[in-house]
């Protein structure tokens, strides 16, 4: 496999950066997990309150610990918190890792620079 197709796949299927952790470009792979980490950190936050509300909600009996009781609930907490800003974040991390993957495949057709 050649060395760009190896860092494109990398950066696709495992994650941000890895294509540049294979290139050893460590400062620009850092750059990229950082962000990205964070990002998803955000997203991930608040799928997790979500849940935590609705948890509570059973366990308080308010909510019946019905299957599809539980999808309606779900469902009404899209509706009651605005979803504008998780959307936006999700699609950065997609634009950011679609950019990531162009880079490992920019950085992998020119030399290593090591003063990068």
């Amino acid at each position: 496999m050649k060395k760009t197709t190896k860092a494109v796949v990398l950066s696709i299927v495992v994650f941000p950066g890895a294509g540049h952790i294979f290139l050893k470009r460590y400062k620009t792979a850092a750059l990229f997990l950082g962000i990205f980490g964070a990002a998803a950190v955000m997203i991930i936050s608040n799928i997790l309150s979500r849940a935590q509300l609705i948890a509570d909600r059973i366990i308080a009996g308010e909510i019946p610990p019905d299957f599809t009781t539980i999808l309606q609930e779900v469902a009404k907490q899209s509706e009651v918190y605005s979803s504008h800003h998780q959307t936006i974040i999700s699609f950065s991390l997609l634009i950011l890792w679609q950019l990531c993957t162009f880079d490992a495949y920019r950085c992998a057709k020119r030399p290593l620079n090591l003063n990068e």
